[in-house]
């Protein structure tokens, strides 16, 4: 293991400069060239089922390995996944040269992009969601949630400051979460199946004192787009392969009552992937559209509604992100030979490229 740190270190300290350069406003409103982009690839000359994570400064265009070989539960879903946290980045998985059994454990790592660090969290689930201002961690399963502050540069440790347990949600199951835009609250989707704990719909839970009770929402939460905005999709019921339909529901508005929402749907195209991304600082979002395969950007002005086709999918598309300034969003393209590929797009000029064979991406 302090092998194959050492050696992420000597990596990313060539890196150090680019991470100063996309912090520097001035300099990314003058290039083309896309901000560093970190992804994951699966490794197939190696004898284990595994993957590493990879850097690309975007620059010169070379790609650099920065950790290997990262296991991954590959028996069951696929939940691995990066999450920008600052400077700094979040991944699940454990980083090891033996495997016991396909279903290893998926510890989630903070990775100093800067130094190399590589520091375990004590969080070991799937489910994870890393806050806006990127000091805190949401991060969960059915049964419980924790919201964790980050260790930061004065060296102070990872800590739950919040925990949703059997003693707050009773019998009821946590079924995903969100991150409100301020940082101080979180959205959290219940089910409940006993009619024992919360009730089921949307909570709002502040970093300290009660819930409230935002409503009943129909399929699942995807992301929020303002202090009053969310996004969801409901799926088709005999077919999880199917188009879904893409809805956007209100909540706080004056004129509503407690616990009621105020949803509308904007398209019944979206594909299964749920793939979906609001742009940063704006009411503008992606999504996949399903029938013909293209990733969208929704915008609306004045009323009216504009949708600019940005890509065209052989398949399918994955794994939407977007640059901290907007300009860039980049994604997993699932080809017709179902090989997934790397696809980054300026999206002020529509130019596109392709980085190769990968998955997960997240600009840094």
């Amino acid at each position: 293991m302090q092998s194959l740190l050492n050696r992420s270190i000597g990596l990313l300290l060539g890196l150090s400069l680019l991470s100063f350069s996309y912090s520097s406003p001035a300099a990314q409103q003058d290039s083309d060239v896309h901000p560093p982009l970190a992804w994951l690839v699966n490794q197939d000359d190696h004898p284990l089922v595994s993957r590493r994570l990879v850097m690309s400064s975007g620059v010169d265009g070379e790609v650099q390995t920065v950790l290997e070989p990262l296991l991954y539960c590959f028996d069951a879903a696929d939940h691995q996944r990066l999450m920008r946290a600052g400077e700094r980045l979040i991944l699940s998985g454990q980083v090891s040269n033996s495997r016991s059994a396909p279903n290893v454990s998926m510890p989630l790592q903070l990775l100093d992009v800067d130094s190399g660090d590589l520091q375990l969290l004590q969080g070991n689930s799937a489910f994870f969601a890393v806050s806006p201002d990127g000091t805190l961690l949401l991060e969960w399963n059915h049964f419980q949630l924790d919201v964790w502050r980050l260790p930061q540069a004065d060296g102070s440790r990872a800590e739950v400051i919040r925990r949703l347990d059997i003693n707050e949600l009773g019998n009821a199951q946590v079924s995903t979460a969100l991150w409100m835009p301020q940082s101080d609250s979180f959205l959290v989707q219940i089910s409940n199946y006993k009619d024992l704990g919360l009730e089921p719909g949307i909570w709002e839970f502040p970093l300290e004192g009660e819930p409230l009770f935002l409503g009943f929402l129909f399929g699942r939460m995807l992301c929020v787009l303002d202090s009053q905005t969310l996004l969801h999709s409901i799926p088709n019921p005999r077919d999880k392969y199917h188009a879904r339909r893409l809805m956007r529901s209100h909540f706080h508005l004056s004129s509503m009552l407690p616990g009621e929402f105020r949803s509308e749907e904007l398209h019944h195209d979206l594909m299964y992937t749920d793939a979906i991304a609001a742009r940063p600082n704006s009411a503008d979002f992606a999504y996949a559209r399903a029938s013909d395969k293209s990733l969208v950007l929704h915008s609306e002005q004045d009323g009216a509604v504009k949708e600019t086709v940005m890509w065209q999918s052989s398949r399918s598309i994955e794994d939407l992100s977007w640059s901290a300034d907007g300009r860039w969003l980049c994604l997993t393209d699932r080809t017709a030979e179902r090989q997934r590929h790397i696809i980054v797009i300026n999206c002020d000029t529509g130019d596109t490229q392709d980085l190769g064979p990968g998955l997960r991406p997240i600009f840094l």
